[in-house]
């Protein structure tokens, strides 16, 4: 009986490999990580990707990890050339004997660090998507159900529908979210990933940028990655590439005209956020299906978003139903402060930390705690306001470094 059970367990584990995205919670290593690493969330099962990648040397004592029982392995990537992937067609079903021959370890992509890395099949399992993400999203109910149909419609289409012309442009879906920091633009693509049940690739300005030489390439991997996982993308603050081009500056209109033919051919979701719409360059508007804009808050929309962290904190325990109730009594003071959503999020993650720190252990958080950490957040906001307004300071803006005119 427990050779049946362990064959099956194993048959189970080797048919997840052709699943797509998974929870991690355990350990991993891999050809972008130098010793074994503690991962959780979403991963991505690839181990294509994996194997595709370049390595400058074998590393197989570190790679080597146990199995749940107990089994050493290592890793499966060596970068020496004479060793070469078979190129074996990929078989639909695997019988129980072939399954069995399989390692108990799978290549995939972590969503949170992202890097590849090798998995154990045992310690993944199947995605708790939230499905009432949007329900619980601060935002005018026409534009939830808008984004709704649109990215429901597009995953939802059977084949091209002929958005262009010319074969493969403009079957894309972009979507622009603009308005002040702490709105819920992040947020809100966040949320539709969740009811869409796809995962979310954050994409960061810095990566793509740092060397110019080389943004076609990592876009084009980027794309080439959200497209072979059928996943969402999200581009946040993404001003440097959307700002219009200008005659002084020629490397910064390389970056955006490479970005721009990107988005010609990309058939996927992409989300794109930023808080400078004005800057924008004229030619992505054409190439956006769709524009949200997100306004400063309202005290009637803060009150919302205090009432849905206070009711988020009371499931997880961390304030009981009679402080829940006296805070909640005291929200029209609460939602008249000028606090953006990450704001409201902060203070009630620092009151969390006022409270253990009273008690020594979670939960226990009550108005008290609130105030304190509204009153820091406060004194903060308008150190940090007088300070801009001293040094006459604007919001950051991108700029090429040009030297000095002696030439160092």
């Amino acid at each position: 009986m427990a050779e049946l059970y362990q064959k099956e367990k194993l048959v189970y584990g080797v048919q997840r490999h052709w699943l797509h995205v998974r929870d991690q919670s355990g350990t991993a290593g891999g050809p972008q990580t130098t010793r074994k690493v503690k991962i959780e969330g979403r991963v991505i099962l690839d181990t294509q990707a994996n194997q595709e990648l370049e390595f400058q040397s074998p590393n197989f004592d570190n790679a080597a990890q146990k199995d749940s029982r107990g089994r050493l392995y290592v890793s499966l990537f060596d970068s020496r050339k004479e060793y070469q992937w078979d190129s074996i067609p990929v078989i639909a079903k695997l019988t129980e004997e072939q399954a069995s021959l399989c390692p108990p370890i799978v290549g995939c992509y972590a969503v949170l660090t992202k890097k590849f890395c090798v998995a154990i099949v045992d310690e993944l399992k199947e995605v708790e998507w939230n499905m009432d993400a949007m329900k619980h999203l601060v935002l005018d109910e026409e534009k939830k159900r808008m984004l709704q149909g649109l990215v429901g419609q597009h995953y939802g289409r059977k084949q091209s529908s002929g958005g262009d012309l010319i074969a493969g442009k403009g079957e894309g879906l972009v979507i622009l979210l603009h308005g002040p920091p702490g709105v819920g633009k992040t947020l809100t693509a966040e949320s539709l990933a969740e009811t869409v049940k796809r995962p979310l690739l954050a994409l960061s300005i810095g990566d793509l940028v740092w060397d110019e030489t080389k943004l076609q390439q990592r876009l084009e991997a980027e794309f080439r990655r959200a497209m072979n996982w059928d996943a969402i993308l999200l581009l946040d603050e993404a001003d440097v590439v959307l700002e219009a081009r200008s005659l002084e500056d020629v490397r910064r209109n390389g970056i955006v005209s490479v970005f721009l033919r990107q988005l010609e051919y990309f058939q996927g979701v992409l989300f794109l956020t930023t808080n400078r719409i004005s800057t924008m360059d004229l030619a992505f508007q054409s190439r956006i299906q769709v524009g949200i804009t997100f306004k400063d808050l309202t005290p009637e929309i803060r009150k919302e978003i205090w009432t849905k962290l206070l009711d988020l904190n009371y499931r997880n325990e961390s304030i009981d139903s009679r402080a829940l109730k006296e805070v909640k009594d005291g929200l029209g003071r609460l939602a008249q402060i000028e606090l953006n959503g990450r704001q409201i999020r902060n203070v009630l993650n620092v009151a969390n930390g006022y409270a253990f720190n009273d008690f020594g252990r979670p939960g226990g958080m009550d108005y008290k705690h609130i105030m304190r950490a509204v009153k820091a957040a406060v004194e903060f906001q308008e150190f940090f306001d007088e300070e801009r307004s001293n040094a006459k300071a604007e919001q950051s803006v991108w700029a090429p470094y040009r030297g000095s005119e002696s030439g160092f």
